[in-house]
């Protein structure tokens, strides 16, 4: 989308996508309007890009991943990962991904890394990296209003 965007942003909230947007939406403008619109945040600094490899890397037999939100030491900074080619539509996996966001900023969300092991942590209860996909609750949750906030990001998108 070259033309000037309708929409007004904090210079705060920073996202910039090296991948290809659909003909329907700009990916930077999905992100900050679900981000900043939506979600009310003022603050963050996105980097989307494809990455298969590191995807496939935290893929397991009962689920590969499409994307990964990565949260960066930095506050409010994150690398949006997504496979090149998708099972799912991306608008949709960009909100799942954006809720991730949403419960990393609240503080809901947290994972501590060390040498071996990778640790959820979801508004205080410690879940490892091998509790399956389907029974994380933060994933459940995302699930839950990926498509809410599709339909919320159309609504003012569209209007």
């Amino acid at each position: 989308m070259n033309e000037k965007s309708k929409f007004e942003f904090p210079e705060t909230f920073k996202v910039t996508s090296l991948i290809k947007s659909p003909k329907q939406y700009n990916v930077e403008e999905l992100i900050k309007i679900v981000g900043n619109k939506i979600l009310g945040y003022n603050e963050a600094n996105i980097i989307i890009q494809y990455n298969d490899n590191i995807l496939n890397k935290f893929s397991t037999e009962d689920c590969e991943l499409q994307a990964l939100l990565d949260k960066s030491p930095l506050p409010h900074t994150y690398n949006l990962m997504v496979r090149t080619k998708l099972q799912e539509s991306l608008e949709i996996i960009l909100c799942h991904e954006m809720k991730h966001f949403d419960q990393y900023e609240k503080g809901d969300l947290k994972i501590k890394k060390d040498d071996s092991t990778i640790t959820f942590i979801y508004k205080g209860k410690e879940y490892n990296s091998s509790t399956e996909y389907d029974f994380r609750p933060w994933e459940k949750e995302a699930r839950s209003e990926q498509y809410k906030l599709w339909k919320q990001f159309k609504k003012i998108y569209h209007a």
